[in-house]
């Protein structure tokens, strides 16, 4: 009986948003510098989403990248609500929200990107061969709606075509080369609701 009301209160903190025990979180873009730059220059890939407070859809985009945050890195793992300590997509890259009038160096970071659409989604990879001074120069690719569904599967299948997840099928002791050290750099500027 105990296990019921166990699974029921994770069930619970799970849906009305009570943090579960990953220390995967979406963040706030506070600048390019510190947002997007540094991380690549630790080498963790940066997945970025540029949208607009109020609409509908950038609310439903928000949404799933809260939840893609915390989902398992590979389809087979186990649940969160059961395993706090597995390996989740967050663990592998960094999600970064950018409210394009939420700052100046937002709007600015908006307007030089120029999406011909909101939300615009892009992944940042950094290049393993690239010093600090070159991280600027990570390759930049694009989630295309028309391509990638719109979900944690899309994600997750875009993270693995990108190689920031391994190939499905490889043995677990192989996942080393995949697991990046999101997870143990800062997190200091985690996403808060205002």
């Amino acid at each position: 009986m105990s296990s019921l009301a166990d699974l029921v209160q994770s069930l619970s903190r799970h849906y009305t948003g009570y943090p579960l025990g990953s220390s995967a979180q979406l963040f706030r873009f506070t600048s390019e510098e510190h947002s997007i730059r540094e991380p690549l220059a630790h080498g963790v890939p940066v997945f970025y989403v540029l949208a607009v407070r109020g609409c509908r859809f950038s609310e439903f985009v928000e949404r799933l990248l809260r939840r893609a945050c915390v989902s398992p890195a590979l389809p087979g793992m186990a649940s969160p609500l059961q395993a706090n300590t597995g390996w989740v997509l967050g663990d592998s890259v960094r999600f970064v929200w950018v409210d394009c009038g939420a700052s100046l160096e937002a709007e600015e970071f908006c307007r030089r990107l120029q999406p011909s659409e909101l939300p615009h989604i892009e992944l940042a990879l950094p290049d393993p061969q690239a010093d600090v001074q070159e991280a600027a120069q990570a390759t930049i690719v694009r989630f295309s709606p028309k391509r990638w569904d719109r979900s944690i599967c899309g994600i997750r299948t875009f993270l693995r075509a990108c190689g920031v997840l391994p190939p499905p099928g490889l043995p677990p002791p192989f996942y080393t080369r995949w697991r990046r050290p999101a997870a143990e750099y800062a997190r200091g500027d985690a996403f808060r609701d205002a």
